[in-house]
């Protein structure tokens, strides 16, 4: 949900008539409310952070987010995409080939920007 421009957690919604016309209400709980943060559509971070994922941490999206989180950068952009990974893999067992085939269609000459990424 959006409110002014942040993106909320809705815990519960609520329907209701005022004036004769049905409304929905959203609820959130005080302490359960998380601004999402933005999001930075960049293809070629997204493209680095594929190469990353199949590379260094050999499509693992759970031991990319526990590298992450041991550097401090569990909210990042990368942290972001391994969590969306993991989720879709588990509907989608494809989804790695497809990834995969992805990274062999654009290699990269220089292994460092990987170290760099994801160190």
């Amino acid at each position: 949900m959006r409110v002014r421009g942040l993106r909320l957690r809705v815990c519960g919604v609520e329907a209701d008539v005022v004036e004769d016309r049905p409304i929905l209400r959203a609820y959130t709980a005080r302490d359960n409310v998380v601004a999402m943060p933005g999001i930075a559509l960049s293809p070629i971070a997204d493209l680095y952070r594929y190469h990353a994922f199949v590379e260094r941490f050999g499509c693992d999206p759970d031991a990319w987010l526990a590298h992450l989180r041991t550097r401090g950068r569990a909210d990042s952009g990368d942290a972001r995409l391994a969590r969306w990974l993991r989720t879709r893999m588990r509907r989608d067992p494809n989804l790695v080939d497809a990834i995969r085939r992805l990274v062999a269609a654009t290699p990269m000459d220089d292994d460092a920007h990987l170290e760099k990424r994801t160190s």
